[in-house]
């Protein structure tokens, strides 16, 4: 009988063992979820949306064998050899404030928006801003390739950057106006007390 009991009794403290893991684990896990709302959620995925809306193209087009695409990021590639050589007209359009508006507001809006994860009326201000800054980025195209001839309608060659960064944006909003949970929430059950071990 007594060898029976100590058989048993390491498979008993073992257990007990294991419960309270999995009840610091799950207390752990709701602790953090009790910090993050879903509105801080859903502002985190609206940034990282329109942060990769300056990696894809801005400009798509292909003809024939040929295809084109140019994004954000060479934009700002070819505004920096710009500055470097001094090239560059000096007059003001359309196109030239479309631009503008775009390389500025797009680092704007993401900083707004990761300041947002934790000041959720910042993200409705991200949001706009994110608009306007695609919104100048398809004036800039409309103007640039509205004087090349028989090309159709510009904005036939707005690439996918201009479209996920405005679905980016309007996911800010939507956070922006998402209500924070009031209501507190309980805490979880303390663990349940470790079998008793036969004497």
């Amino acid at each position: 009988m007594e060898t029976q009991l100590n058989q048993t009794n390491p498979q008993n403290h073992f257990n007990g063992e294991w419960q309270s893991l999995r009840t610091i684990r799950s207390q752990t896990l709701f602790r953090i979820g009790e910090n993050w709302d879903n509105w801080k959620i859903v502002a985190l995925v609206g940034t990282i949306v329109f942060m990769i809306s300056g990696f894809l193209p801005l400009i798509s087009a292909s003809l024939f064998d040929f295809s084109f695409w140019y994004s954000l990021l060479n934009l700002y590639a070819s505004l920096g050899q710009t500055v470097e050589t001094g090239a560059g007209a000096a007059s003001v359009s359309a196109g030239s404030i479309g631009i503008l508006l775009t390389i500025i507001l797009y680092p704007l809006a993401i900083v707004l928006g990761l300041v947002s994860i934790a000041r959720r009326k910042i993200a409705l201000a991200a949001g706009i801003l994110g608009i306007i800054c695609w919104i100048g980025a398809m004036i800039a195209i409309n103007e640039i390739l509205s004087g090349i001839p028989d090309i159709g309608s510009p904005l036939q060659y707005v690439g996918l950057s201009a479209y996920i960064g405005f679905i980016g944006s309007i996911i800010l909003i939507i956070a922006s106006a998402m209500k924070p949970s009031g209501v507190p929430r309980q805490a979880a059950p303390p663990p349940a007390p470790p079998p008793p071990v036969p004497p």
